[in-house]
């Protein structure tokens, strides 16, 4: 699979006729600083093989209400300031964390993941220039919403696109990349890697929101293309997260 192959945006078909069609949008700017409200800390994180061994000496995380009810993490105040991130070349993509309510104790390894997917700059869908990724904390001024939820939930957003996610599958619903929870916490059956599988996801469903329908294996042996859908299998393939590998 050519680098070319994976940079062309298209008009892409979603399960059951769907047709997605990515138009660029003006974002308003925001005017004010939201209000956050401060996490409730779990007695356990679920997610404690994905953080930082010092994870439990981060100050805690804040959230605002989206108007669609679930909850955007607020952005971490460390990484490249907003003056740097504004001389990248690229188009500019704002971007939002979210998660779905009850699952506060899944919303730091999201919010960390998400951020190192989208904002890699040597294999991510800005490493060729192309788009510079920008995370907000208003989820309507997004362009892309990478939301964690439950099996029903994501159930429920794709089919209002005509998507049968069958409580399994993640979906990009037009507005949002709905990531699954159980794939969120098990992967999928390709993937020796938990935390491979979920930069795969998030990429692979960020990837529809930017336009790239699916694909298929080039070659037994080779990396699977990113638009692959490689949770229901890689085939011939080996698996692989990366737009740009």
């Amino acid at each position: 699979m050519t680098a070319m192959e994976f940079r062309k945006p298209l008009l892409i078909t979603l399960g059951a006729g769907c047709l997605v069609v990515l138009t660029a949008a003006t974002i308003p700017a925001i005017t004010s600083e939201p209000q956050f409200e401060e996490a409730n800390q779990p007695t356990q994180s679920t997610d404690a093989a994905s953080l930082p061994p010092d994870s439990d000496r981060l100050p805690p995380l804040r959230y605002l209400a989206s108007n669609d009810g679930f909850l955007v993490v607020k952005p971490p105040n460390s990484g490249a300031s907003d003056v740097e991130k504004k001389k990248r070349s690229g188009a500019l993509v704002r971007y939002s964390v979210e998660i779905e309510s009850g699952l506060k104790s899944r919303a730091r390894a999201l919010s960390e993941i998400t951020d190192q997917v989208l904002q890699d700059r040597k294999h991510g869908w800005g490493s060729d220039g192309s788009r510079n990724f920008q995370r907000v904390a208003n989820a309507s001024t997004a362009n892309i919403r990478v939301v964690l939820a439950s099996p029903a939930t994501v159930d429920s957003r794709c089919a209002t696109v005509g998507l049968f996610t069958a409580g399994t599958f993640s979906c990009w619903d037009g507005s949002r990349a709905m990531i699954n929870l159980d794939r969120w916490k098990e992967g999928a059956a390709d993937f020796n890697s938990l935390d491979l599988y979920r930069r795969y996801v998030i990429n692979h469903e960020v990837g529809h929101g930017l336009g790239f329908g699916h694909l298929s294996c080039p070659s037994a042996g080779a990396l699977a293309p990113l638009m692959m859908q490689q949770t229901k299998t890689t085939g011939a393939c080996k698996p692989n997260a990366w737009p740009y590998p």
